[in-house]
């Protein structure tokens, strides 16, 4: 019942969410489609980006995996 904010570069990729598809289709065989619908949330960062912290400080994040 949680929700997933995924940090992604966008890379060479047309959009952050078009690449995190495609790492879940080739890791996991799966695209976790239904989720995108209300679980996952994808925003276009880099964790390197010295303002990152105030990017996302309004959204409801308790725990951060790198």
């Amino acid at each position: 019942d949680g929700h997933i904010y995924c940090l992604v570069r966008r890379g060479k990729h047309e959009s952050a969410e078009k690449r995190l598809r495609m790492m879940l289709v080739y890791y996991f065989s799966n695209g976790f489609d239904e989720a995108f619908k209300d679980r996952i949330t994808v925003l276009e960062a880099d964790i390197t980006d010295e303002h990152l912290g105030d990017k996302i400080a309004d959204l409801p994040i308790d725990t951060v995996i790198n």
